[in-house]
């Protein structure tokens, strides 16, 4: 599935303000938590990317009721996504880049 694919297929993840942009290895991952996310009323995602190596998630929560499962969901996805390679979602931990970046990586797409 592509980047594409995944917006299409979860209302939860059209029209977000600011965007979402995950890499390739990081797709399935995001297609579970936004299946999870759409079962909870009033929450819409305001932004979606990875950055420093991890993924963020911001949330706003419509009617200004917190929703403790919905970050539970996200913390969930942050983690595993610290050890998901961004490139293909294999197992991988974080590196620098050659131009300094955080990123996840398996062996197989460690940075040259």
């Amino acid at each position: 599935m592509t980047l594409d694919e995944l917006i299409q297929a979860h209302p939860i993840l059209q029209n977000v303000e600011c965007g979402v942009d995950v890499p390739p290895g990081w797709v399935a991952l995001v297609h579970d938590l936004a299946t999870k996310l759409e079962a909870i009323r009033g929450v819409k995602i305001e932004q979606l990317k990875q950055k420093l190596g991890g993924l963020r998630c911001y949330l706003v929560y419509l009617g200004a009721i917190h929703n403790a499962e919905a970050d539970r969901l996200i913390d969930e996805a942050e983690d595993v996504a610290g050890r998901t390679c961004e490139v293909c979602g294999a197992e991988g931990s974080t590196v620098r880049s050659a131009a300094g970046y955080l990123t996840v990586r398996c062996q197989e797409h460690l940075p040259g």
